[in-house]
């Protein structure tokens, strides 16, 4: 049965309130989640700040060691970047942790929070906003199922936690099919990945279902440039792609990225 975001009775935070974030919490609301339920952290971006007081979320804003302390269910999005500055969850905590760190193993978050952590990887923003937002998990969780469901994102189960670096790629494909125009080389790298991890075809069909139609040249340029996070994977893809090399090559240069950015 789905969950009724109306009426349950969760709690849940955001740390790291930044364009993923702001997203999660807007997709949390629309969906019906009251905003007191909902408590949010974040750096000094005067841009973030101004999003989150569209959102009605100015006094929701909390420190990170009350958002494990209040929350149920804790979304981690940060830059993969800024680990390092997280302090350990406070012994009272808890909150189930969904780490949305593109390339960061569960173990090292455990290791550092001190509390178990599922590892997800979710569409972009855009997707979100679309209601067609789709989202990895490892391991396989059932309890935070409902909640994801709620938000109307399509639950992927990992067999193996390496394959995130495959399927965060994958989740790259809308920017980086507005940037590949050829049809052999989109259906060559398809069926590339796709041996390596068949729900690659059905990312790829997600991909297309999620564009939207008839966008002009400055459009596809702007849903470009807000799927790029300054040293993400993304932008990885779509930097190879300015610079001529082939959409199988680009989307192996995000899998490389992703794995970089799990040892830094």
């Amino acid at each position: 049965m789905l969950l009724d975001l109306r009426h349950t009775s969760q709690h849940v935070g955001i740390l790291g309130a930044g364009h993923l974030g702001c997203a999660i919490a807007e997709t949390l609301l629309r969906q019906g989640l009251a905003r007191e339920q909902l408590f949010v952290s974040h750096g000094s971006s005067p841009k973030t700040k101004q999003r989150l007081h569209e959102l009605g979320l100015d006094s929701q804003i909390r420190d990170n060691r009350t958002l494990f302390e209040s929350a149920d269910t804790l979304f981690l999005t940060i830059r993969p970047q800024a680990i390092s500055q997280l302090e350990a969850a406070p012994s009272s905590s808890k909150a189930h942790v969904i780490s949305c760190l593109a390339g960061v193993p569960r173990a090292r978050l455990e290791m550092q929070l001190h509390i178990p952590v599922t590892h997800a990887m979710p569409s972009g923003p855009a997707t979100l906003a679309q209601d067609k937002g789709i989202i990895a998990l490892y391991p396989a969780e059932n309890t935070i199922q409902p909640l994801l469901q709620a938000m109307l994102l399509r639950c992927i189960m990992l067999p193996d936690e390496d394959l995130f670096h495959l399927f965060t790629a994958g989740v790259c494909l809308p920017a980086a099919l507005l940037l590949c125009e050829s049809k052999p080389a989109i259906n060559e790298a398809i069926e590339h990945f796709a041996a390596i991890y068949p729900p690659f075809r059905e990312i790829h069909l997600w991909a297309q279902d999620v564009l939207p139609p008839a966008m002009t040249a400055t459009e596809c340029e702007n849903y470009v440039r807000a799927m790029c996070t300054p040293g993400g994977i993304t932008e990885a893809i779509v930097n190879s792609l300015r610079q001529g090399e082939s959409l199988r090559y680009a989307l192996q240069r995000g899998v490389d990225r992703s794995r970089e950015l799990s040892k830094t």
